[in-house]
């Protein structure tokens, strides 16, 4: 029987992770799934970079993104050789790259070591912390000086041995912290990190998604003892029972040592570091050699090879990158043997001998030098780098771009099956399933990884789904992340399974390679096979035909299997150019995990009418010119063209928007939402869904509708897919907790310290609730304001937001405009920051005031900030869960608006009225609101030629600072004023002047109705 364990309620879930007897733990689909369908992405919860990989691809040690750009790729790489030649990068503090090439030019790489110096380093300050959260704050080497340190002593040792268990080791005390974190939140205690999956909702999916990350995952595998994985073919075998046995005495001694030198490491840290402010608060166990085992024999069953594509693939395309790193693209080249002994010769510039050294770099192996300290030792190290002088091969630039254009390039071929590989003979090389010859110049992120999810699949030679590592680029926006696509058509109910082997061998060769995971194939091709009824290729559809791309005749498409055969006989630099170009075109046809287009057609349709309106009506030949191209692209499903032009039109608009403070017209604001639609459908098409889903939020913030009926459904696919990749393995953050400022001795401290003066005039209070008609004849048809207290004391948001740790773990990585300084002093401007940095860098930080006085708010130096008026719940979705949407006292037909204020003490917000009915609840912290009526207008100095108060509902009155001086007639104006807490609403009357100031950091909603 099978028995689905986590089933998401939500449309977009396809699959659910089912147990049986039979077939173990396993997914199936929710629905009927169409061929080429992205099912989800993941990022590994565990990771192990291979060593000899670390020189050749420099990535976060958290998140396993590419760093630095492609100019510290390569010092990286080559950083004797830079020493040699006296040219070596230079990075400045924050680890940004600061030479002249980038590949694209208006970012900025940053790449930031670990906090104690190990040799560890990450592409965020966010990976940083959570590495060090989940378990590196037990393995940092970097705050001993000595070798003989335990730490030390385990990590020499289990690189000598098996580096497996440095990944065991990390496993267990990751399983371990988050399990004591978890605890303590279903007990309601208060600890030091929180832990998301313990009760509180994900960004984009219920409390049962499928995807969603619970402390369990650590513990959800099949954990068969490594010595027993390993021997289970021996003693298969006839006469293997004597080499079992010796292997398995090896591998429980190797157990029995790691679980030893382990065990002395959580000696020394539970002795050392209990006390220190930045450890986890908890007691690391004891590991035994059977933990130890049963976690390698998992990763030997359950694990998946790594092999994510190098961007330096396509910036060797770029002349400005060749010409700066001439002479270590030469070096690479020697590496991968493609010149090598006797090249003066026969070196890579010989036409005849091309053939050959293809041949030899796709037979040999590479013996690849380490050069980089991962974090072993404190002090950096080197190894035998490839030290080469500039002038020991003679290659120009022109040269070696000949060389690079004549080679063969298949962006694609790391994911495609050898048996579905075109050989042709006129190729002269059967395409390789582990890459084209760029992957050996520039050697692919590799390594092993264990998924949650995408482990859970079980083997068929016959497989629906394949996982991929897509094309990606350098930065935070780009972590590594598997996505899992449909081979063919699935229906509702059926078991999604993929190849763990080569499908194309035959039956038995293919058995005895499965005999290393444990059992034998019985798939519907095995079966078939074992009968001997050998299927007829011609007649079976072939599972991969079209989704790398569209072919609608093959002489239409003579050129996509060959890219570079058929570029023109011009320069080397322009086969170059089209050889990206054919790379690009490819990009565009392939249906691999690409975008359902039947669905967006209306964001299509919307994007291409409002792109081609605009372009005949704005002033400026530059963005009309844009424009055109933005729609050509989208007419012809042109999504490399989508997102470059898109970028370019982003950028130039948004420059405009700065330099003038507002839009020029309406029409500059709606061509840079076609801009971010343009850019948005590029990136989701090649999967870049964090990337994708930035744009989506600057389009957000500047008015795009993205609730609307074209584009929503193309903003739930992105978003969908972005939370999935934003989901690291880590579930723990640090818990900052907003006081409840609801407590009697909490109100004390605000009536003292918070206000500026005793409250003689309070607004009219209601404790018990009432129904629409009770509060609509009393108080909205006299336009009466009153407080209800306690009103949204039931609402989740109330107690779950008061952790802005969770915020911004949850949500950090999704932008919002941010007020900073203030509008009463003249000093604010607006900044789009990410969630994560608005709540580190202001919010937790000023938390420390606590209490703010009005002092506190009008001093300078106060860092202020505030996320205002902002439709945060169209933009992150999620976060309607945690409230009443549509309280029963607005009435049936609900509220037109619906904003969120989010911010630090110290915000103020000047006097002025609205033109609807307003319902505001405090949710977290405490605001003092001053309300005056419609019949104070004539006092209270009406100020029309401010650029807030154009519509006439704005005060010069300085509420709590005023000038009676100035502004004699305010000193006759009556007033009504409120102190509201945790849990409170205000109603404020359409066209009531109100004067509002958070006495705390404040989380508010308001609906206008």
């Amino acid at each position: 029987m099978t028995v689905p364990t986590h089933n998401s309620s939500r449309s977009n879930s396809l699959v659910e992770r089912c147990d049986s007897e039979t077939r173990g733990r396993h997914l199936r689909a929710i629905k009927r799934i169409d061929r080429g369908r992205l099912l989800w992405c993941e990022r590994p919860l565990l990771c192990l970079q291979s060593r000899d990989n670390l020189r050749h691809a420099f990535v976060c040690s958290y998140c396993h993104a590419f760093m630095g750009g492609p100019n510290v790729a390569m010092s990286k790489r080559f950083a004797d050789v830079k020493a040699e030649t006296n040219t070596a990068v230079t990075d400045d503090a924050n680890g940004n790259d600061n030479h002249q090439y980038d590949a694209d030019s208006s970012r900025s790489f940053h790449y930031i070591p670990c906090r104690h110096k190990c040799g560890h380093y990450y592409c965020s300050d966010d990976c940083e912390e959570k590495a060090w959260m989940l378990h590196h704050f037990v393995f940092c080497t970097g705050r001993f000086d000595t070798l003989e340190h335990p730490i030390v002593v385990f990590k020499q040792w289990a690189v000598a041995s098996n580096e497996i268990l440095l990944l065991a080791a990390e496993w267990w005390v990751a399983q371990h912290v988050t399990s004591m974190a978890a605890a303590a939140a279903a007990s309601g205690e208060e600890s030091y990190y929180g832990v998301d999956g313990a009760g509180a909702d994900d960004a984009n999916s219920d409390e049962n998604s499928p995807w969603r990350r619970r402390p369990t995952d650590y513990s959800d595998f099949s954990m068969v003892p490594w010595w027993d994985v390993e021997t289970a073919p021996l003693r298969a075998q006839p006469g293997g029972f004597i080499e079992a046995a010796a292997l398995e005495t090896t591998l429980r001694e190797l157990c029995e040592t790691a679980a030893k030198l382990l065990n002395e490491v959580f000696d020394a840290y539970n002795r050392d570091n209990q006390s220190q402010k930045d450890a986890f608060q908890c007691v690391i166990p004891p590991i035994s050699a059977l933990d130890i085992a049963k976690r390698v024999g998992s990763f030997s069953q359950n694990a998946m090879g790594i092999r994510q594509r190098h961007p330096l693939c396509r910036d060797v395309f770029e002349r400005s990158f060749r010409e700066q790193w001439h002479d270590e693209i030469v070096a690479a080249l020697a590496e991968a043997d493609f010149i090598g002994d006797g090249s003066g010769e026969n070196g890579c510039c010989n036409d005849d001998d091309e053939t050959e050294e293809k041949d030899k770099a796709s037979g040999n192996s590479r013996d690849e030098a380490e050069t980089m300290n991962d974090g072993i030792l404190p002090s950096a190290k080197s190894n035998d780098a490839s030290h080469i002088a500039p002038d020991e091969w003679d290659y120009s630039v022109d040269e070696i771009a000949a060389f690079l254009s004549r080679l063969f390039v298949d962006e694609d071929g790391t994911v495609r099956d050898v048996d579905q590989q075109s050989n042709d003979e006129e190729d002269g090389q059967e395409r390789d399933a582990t890459g084209d010859d760029l992957d050996y110049i520039f050697s692919p992120l590799d390594g092993t990884a264990m998924y949650s999810l995408i482990c859970k699949m079980n083997h068929s030679c016959d497989p629906n789904v394949i996982v991929l590592y897509k094309r990606t680029a350098y930065g935070s926006s780009h972590p590594l992340t598997a996505f899992a696509v449909a081979l063919k058509p699935i229906e509702a109910n059926e078991e999604l399974t993929i190849s763990y082997i080569d499908k194309s061998e035959p039956l038995a060769t293919r058995q005895e390679s499965l005999a290393n995971y444990g059992f034998s194939c019985r798939c519907t091709k095995c079966e078939a096979e074992t009968l001997g009824e050998m299927l007829d290729k011609e007649q079976v559809a072939d599972p991969t035909d079209d989704l790398f791309g569209e072919r609608d005749s093959d002489e239409d498409n003579s050129d996509y299997d060959k890219v570079g055969d058929d570029v023109d006989d011009t320069t080397s630099e322009a086969k170059l150019e089209q050889i990206a170009a054919q790379l690009d075109t490819r990009a565009n046809h392939c249906k691999l995990g690409s975008m359902p287009l039947h669905k967006f057609a209306r964001a299509f349709s919307y994007a291409i009418s409002c792109a081609r309106k605009l372009s005949k009506s704005v002033d400026d030949a530059t963005i009309c010119h844009l424009l055109d191209s933005l729609v050509m692209g989208l007419e012809m499903k042109d999504f490399c063209l989508c997102e470059i032009v898109g970028n370019d039109l982003e950028q130039q608009l948004y420059a405009t928007l700065r330099r003038n403070k507002s839009w020029p017209s309406s029409m500059h604001r709606e061509a840079y939402w076609c801009a971010v639609l343009g850019s948005a459908i590029g990136s989701a098409h090649n999967c870049q869904f964090l990337e994708a889903l930035s744009f989506l939020d600057k389009g957000i913030i500047l008015g795009l509708p993205c609730d609307s009926t074209q584009l929503r459904e193309l903003y739930r696919y992105v978003e969908l897919h972005a939370c999935q990749m934003a989901q690291g393995p880590c579930l723990l953050f640090r818990n900052n907790i907003v006081s409840n400022f609801s407590m009697p001795l909490h109100k004390e401290l605000l009536l003292e310290k918070g206000l500026s003066k005793p409250l003689h005039n309070p607004i009219a209070e209601r404790n018990e609730s009432m129904s629409f008609e009770a509060f609509h004849n009393e108080f909205a048809m006299n336009q009466k304001a009153v407080v209800m207290r306690d009103f949204a004391g039931s609402w989740r948001a109330t107690e779950k937001w008061r952790n802005l740790g969770w915020l911004a773990h949850v949500h950090g990585g999704r932008l919002v405009p941010v007020e900073l300084g203030s509008m009463l002093a003249g000093t604010m401007k607006e900044e789009m920051l990410t969630f994560r940095q608005f709540i580190k860098k202001y919010m937790i930080d000023e938390k420390s005031k606590r209490i703010w006085s009005l002092d506190d708010a009008v001093d300078p130096l106060s860092h202020v900030a505030y996320v205002a008026q902002h439709p945060l719940l169209n933009q992150i979705t999620s976060l309607k869960d945690d409230l009443d949407m549509s309280p029963s006292i607005i009435g049936p037909s609900g509220p037109t608006h619906v904003y969120l204020w989010i911010g630090t003490g110290g915000t103020r917000t000047p006097l002025h009225f609205d033109s609807y009915d307003n319902l505001f609840v405090q949710l977290v912290g405490a605001k003092y609101v001053r309300l005056y009526s419609a019949n104070e207008t004539s006092k209270l100095y009406v100020n029309k030629q401010c650029a807030y108060g154009l519509q006439g509902n704005m005060s010069d009155v300085d509420c709590e600072r005023e000038d009676f001086d100035k502004h004699p007639l305010a000193r006759e104006a009556a007033f009504e004023e409120v102190l509201l807490l945790p849990g409170d609403a205000l109603f404020i009357p359409a066209r009531t002047w109100h004067y509002v100031r958070s006495l705390t950091t404040s989380i508010s909603v308001n609906y206008w109705f």
